[in-house]
């Protein structure tokens, strides 16, 4: 099987668009999406129906429950939260139905999806420093475990005898005697000075995972975004990616 895997789409359509695109030329058989379909971007609608139209597991992030009160808009940075504000004011009823009914966390024994971490989801922790990562490695309880929130791709792996070693390379065989902790980055707010959307494929029948980049029209977004009045912090990062 070959799976899809994306995260923090932060209602980019653009970029989602060209992503999922992506995705149906590769022939995935499934896409897990990691949570933050809304936050920073200018259509949070449009991006939340068609990852539920496209995604077959889909996990919420903390920008998802800022977006409906599930998570105090103070908990986020003066950018983000102005970004929360406003996504609140234009969310559908059908929007926030489909965000209050997303899980923080999806396992099937052979893969784990989630927003943050594994070690306590709710809690919406950076997996960004090397205790954060050991946490999460042994919190694991599948082969798989993947993960977002971050924007910045990664991959972790611990080994039988408790080894922890940083992957490098974004294309990937993977070890039976390992556990894989992977970050997908991001889709529509990448912060790892590249400004392409990034996602993921796990094939499981050749144990393989591969870190793929896509762009988009960053342009179109950002006049969308400029048009809703966001702040042009989040404007310009997208230049950037970061």
């Amino acid at each position: 099987m070959r799976i899809g895997i994306i995260a923090d789409i932060h209602a980019n359509e653009e970029a989602l668009d060209v992503v999922l695109n992506a995705l149906r030329k590769a022939q995935v058989d499934q896409i897990i999406c990691l949570g933050d379909l809304v936050g920073y971007g200018p259509n949070p609608n449009e991006c939340i129906a068609k990852v539920l139209e496209n995604s077959d597991i889909i996990v919420a992030g903390n920008h998802d429950y800022g977006a409906i009160g599930k998570l105090p808009a103070d908990r986020f940075n003066a950018f983000a939260r102005q970004a929360i504000i406003w996504t609140q004011k234009v969310l559908t009823h059908k929007s926030r139905q489909a965000i209050q009914n997303l899980p923080l966390i999806w396992d099937d024994g052979r893969i784990t999806a989630v927003h943050a971490s594994p070690e306590s989801p709710e809690n919406w922790h950076y997996v960004s420093s090397e205790d954060a990562v050991f946490r999460s490695l042994m919190a694991m309880t599948s082969p798989y475990c993947f993960i977002g929130h971050t924007h910045i791709p990664a991959i972790f792996s611990r080994t039988i005898n408790g080894d922890m070693i940083l992957q490098k390379g974004k294309n990937l065989k993977l070890k039976a005697d390992q556990l894989y902790l992977i970050n997908v980055g991001s889709v529509g707010q990448p912060r790892d000075s590249d400004s392409r959307a990034a996602y993921g494929i796990l094939d499981t029948d050749q144990t393989t995972f591969e870190l793929h980049r896509a762009a988009y029209n960053i342009k179109a977004v950002q006049n969308k975004m400029e048009e809703a009045g966001l702040p042009d912090f989040l404007i310009q990062r997208l230049n950037v990616g970061q």
